[in-house]
């Protein structure tokens, strides 16, 4: 991870969790550990390895104030990212946390941005890009084999974000 733009990051060392299209996108459910899988050995799987992440982010999260992590919907649609927001829910909810998460968007996760969207602030706002250390990274991704978004992906100018609501 030496190619990684940024040093403040800490890096987990886990594998990922093979949950890529294991739910169904069409008619998703929210679990406590991010989404219903299609089948319940996988659900297994998914389950414990909630509780990883929730037990390994706990002590990372405990001083923030403020965490940008994935949103409820899972962006384009990954199962992972949906359970990584509801591990990192899980803990800042209970704390004096800002939560705040990107508003992307894909065809595949739309029915589950409606089934969770009243969860996120309806007001966005904006950021600067870092456009240099977004390609850097991608690249990186790619070079690593866990690239999952469009080859063709160009990072934005401007990105936006909704502040997650608690209790919703």
């Amino acid at each position: 991870m030496e190619r990684f733009p940024y040093r403040n990051v800490r890096f987990l060392d886990l594998e990922e969790g093979g949950f890529h299209n294991k739910a169904d996108w069409e008619n998703p459910s929210l679990v406590p550990a991010g989404m219903a899988m299609r089948d319940p050995l996988v659900q297994g799987r998914y389950d414990r390895n909630f509780e990883l992440l929730v037990s390994l982010f706990e002590p990372l999260l405990s001083d923030v104030r403020a965490v940008f992590t994935h949103n409820p919907w899972g962006e384009y649609g990954h199962e992972d990212h949906v359970q990584v927001h509801q591990a990192t829910r899980a803990i800042v909810s209970r704390r004096d946390t800002r939560l705040m998460v990107p508003a992307h968007c894909a065809r595949k996760s739309l029915a589950m941005m409606r089934k969770t969207a009243r969860s996120v602030d309806p007001h966005p706002f904006s950021l600067r890009v870092d456009r240099q250390a977004a390609l850097a990274i991608k690249h990186l991704y790619e070079d690593c084999g866990c690239w999952t978004y469009h080859k063709d992906w160009m990072p934005p100018e401007q990105d936006v974000f909704l502040t997650v609501k608690y209790g919703s």
